[in-house]
């Protein structure tokens, strides 16, 4: 008898423990319980709120798409053409044509005025330095003007004068044009002595 009643204590007791654990417990399993459950409210809530935005952004790229589509094509305009910047004179300098410079005044040298007059010609000018091209046009004038093609050989010697390429041939381009001026009024004053009737 003692000893059930010792065990009925003892179940008791036992008992008195695990319903005092079955009571403490529920209170922690609760706070976690409602902490899962806001992080799930709060998860369809970002869900929502993103869905929203996504469904506002769709909308907005559908209204510029619509106007895009309304609005009438830009006219594209055709690129300009590089500007080409024309080559300076002598900037292009070409051993060729300084030898057919050479070779023209080794016509002059040798006395075949016609065929150097017509070598000074054919030279391309913009190939020369400045200088050369002075001396050439200056050369195609001077032979000019001893085949008789005074008149032709005057502005010639004009332009070399005024382009001031080189100061010496310049110089003597307005020494020529001061002598061929000169050299045409002697000419007129002997034909108007000619055209005088003589005294006798």
């Amino acid at each position: 008898m003692r000893l059930t009643l010792y065990r009925g204590s003892a179940v008791a007791l036992l008992l008195g423990a695990v319903v005092a654990g079955a009571t403490a417990q529920p209170p922690a399993y609760l706070d976690k319980l409602k902490a899962d459950t806001a992080a799930l409210a709060s998860e369809r809530a970002t869900a929502e709120s993103s869905g929203a935005e996504r469904a506002r952004l769709t909308n907005d790229l559908k209204k510029l798409l619509e106007r895009i589509e309304k609005a009438p094509p830009p006219v594209v305009q055709p690129p300009a053409p590089p500007a080409v910047k024309p080559k300076p004179p002598g900037a292009a300098f070409s051993p060729l044509a300084t030898d057919k410079l050479r070779s023209a005044m080794d016509l002059v040298r040798a006395n075949e005025i016609y065929s150097a007059l017509n070598a000074f010609r054919q030279l391309n000018l913009q190939e020369l330095s400045a200088e050369d091209r002075a001396f050439a046009r200056f050369m195609e004038a001077s032979c000019l003007r001893r085949l008789g093609h005074a008149k032709e050989a005057l502005p010639i010697y004009r332009e070399v004068g005024d382009a001031n390429e080189d100061p010496f041939v310049a110089s003597s381009a307005v020494s020529q044009v001061a002598l061929l001026r000169t050299s045409e009024e002697l000419q007129a004053q002997l034909t108007k002595l000619r055209e005088r009737p003589k005294n006798r």
